[in-house]
């Protein structure tokens, strides 16, 4: 929540006149929304940084409100998987963004977009920490039984066939496929 709360601060639009941070919480889900859309693609938060308030950002940082430059978001995607929680959502409005962090639902009860988004997050993170995607990384994203291997390959699959993720060798039998971002 700090990190998600200290990015809206650093990243609102000063321009945006009328509105202002908001923090909301609902019984399944907090809100945070901040004036101004992004400079950057959602899809590029977690290995891409720009801020729109550099001198504020170092303010917060030095405060200990914010993550060191560009590991904000990485640090909310550790702890989301860390607590097995969905994954973090982006909403763009006209002149605002929100960010959606959801309680704990079982991977069974996410939507197909809430498991894509999950595992592309999972992907950008260990793409950005140097470290390999695969059936067994995903296993363990979602406290997947080894048993139960094809619901993680099944999981991959359909990050792979809504353009998030890609296969690293196409050639690779399944067991050592690895994936990495669309961006990648």
């Amino acid at each position: 929540m700090r990190e998600i709360v200290g990015n809206a601060i650093v990243h609102q639009d000063f321009n945006e006149k009328g509105t202002g941070i908001t923090v909301e919480v609902y019984d399944d889900r907090i809100e945070v929304t901040n004036p101004g859309t992004p400079i950057l693609d959602v899809d590029r938060f977690i290995d891409e940084n720009q801020s729109r308030n550099e001198k504020l950002a170092g303010a917060l940082r030095q405060l200990g409100v914010c993550e060191e430059r560009g590991h904000g978001i990485d640090a909310v995607v550790e702890a989301i998987e860390t607590h097995q929680l969905p994954p973090y959502q982006c909403r763009l409005g006209s002149r605002h963004t929100t960010v959606m962090l959801s309680r704990y639902k079982r991977l069974r009860d996410m939507t197909p977009a809430e498991r894509v988004s999950a595992v592309y997050q999972h992907c950008c993170l260990r793409c950005v920490t140097n470290q390999i995607t695969g059936n067994e990384s995903v296993r363990g994203r979602f406290n997947i039984e080894k048993k139960s291997a094809a619901m993680a390959s099944r999981l991959l699959g359909e990050a792979v066939d809504a353009g998030k993720i890609r296969r690293v060798d196409v050639s690779a039998p399944p067991k050592l496929m690895r994936y990495v971002p669309f961006w990648a």
